[in-house]
């Protein structure tokens, strides 16, 4: 029997529970261009008016992104239970740090889901939601990786390699263990007002986060799958201890950075900065200049 999905209550799922049943509007959405098509053509309205049609479809596509599916549609959940480990002298220890930094880890996820199913696009926005959850309140130190993952392995420097190796196995197994995933379909009402919401409001941001919580939820064992075979690398217990950001994601992040360079390097060279008659000066600047990072070298992408 499918699962029903009540519009007024957050609906949590696991590993073990009974796949989502696909509605027809799950069906009918592929991806978050299918969404854009759906929802943000143009009203018939303003056919006549070009410049306020394009306005209008472009922020329409935002809020897919930003707030529906990188914060209101669902919400990935990560959790640590030390009874499952009971011999683990240091699990409370290791349970404390995964919850500080488990927004960190469900951020990356949400951000390469998001990104994958054509809700978000690709740009500097998106990877400053990513670091804002990966730094929080304690920059410049980030989450990633936790400490317990790294501490056990390096305290004893005169330790073999074949001993660190066996602690390194110990500890993955010890993640893997004690933590568990859940995914959480939210209910999509504005601010979990109690009231105001009950008849929904054709093409509103409601419907729309329902949309995306429908696709999501259509596919949410292999997602959780997903989540669950990444959360011990991403804390830098298991495996390359590598997460989605930056390194699966490396290749659009790296042409995403060589755009900026190229986009600040053109706009300096435009001005004379770049320019060899500049003077002595010059060769410094452009110096300066070349590395630029996009956080402080270009303005936000759009999400």
């Amino acid at each position: 029997m499918a699962a029903a999905v009540p519009r007024g209550e957050p609906v949590v799922y696991d590993l073990n529970a009974v796949r989502f049943e696909q509605s027809e509007a799950a069906k009918a959405l592929k991806s978050g261009d299918e969404a854009h098509k759906i929802f943000c053509s143009c009203p018939d309205e303003l056919a006549e008016l070009p410049t306020l049609c394009d306005t209008v479809t472009h922020q329409c596509r935002q809020t897919f992104c930003k707030p529906v599916c990188l914060r209101m549609a669902w919400t990935p959940i990560i959790e640590v239970d030390c009874s499952q480990a009971p011999q683990w002298e240091w699990c409370h220890v290791f349970a404390a740090q995964v919850r500080e930094a488990a927004s960190a880890v469900t951020a990356q996820f949400q951000a390469h889901v998001c990104l994958n199913n054509h809700f978000c696009n690709r740009t500097e926005a998106v990877i400053d939601w990513v670091e804002n959850a990966n730094y929080g309140k304690h920059y410049p130190e980030h989450k990633l990786p936790i400490a317990s993952c790294q501490q056990e392995t390096e305290d004893d420097t005169s330790a073999s390699a074949a001993a660190k190796a066996d602690v390194r196995a110990a500890l993955c197994a010890g993640c893997e263990r004690v933590l568990s995933v859940r995914l959480q379909l939210n209910s999509c009402i504005p601010g979990n007002a109690a009231t105001g919401f009950e008849t929904l409001q054709s093409g509103s941001l409601q419907e729309r986060c329902l949309y995306v919580r429908d696709h999501i939820g259509v596919h949410q064992h292999d997602l959780l799958t997903q989540l669950r075979e990444r959360v011990c690398p991403c804390l830098g217990c298991c495996g390359d201890g590598l997460c989605y950001f930056p390194n699966v994601e490396h290749a659009w992040l790296t042409d995403l950075i060589e755009s900026v360079q190229h986009r600040v390097t053109s706009q300096l060279a435009s001005q004379g900065w770049l320019n060899g008659a500049a003077g002595a000066d010059t060769d410094d600047r452009e110096s300066a200049s070349a590395t630029p990072t996009p956080a402080s070298a270009s303005p936000r992408g759009e999400l």
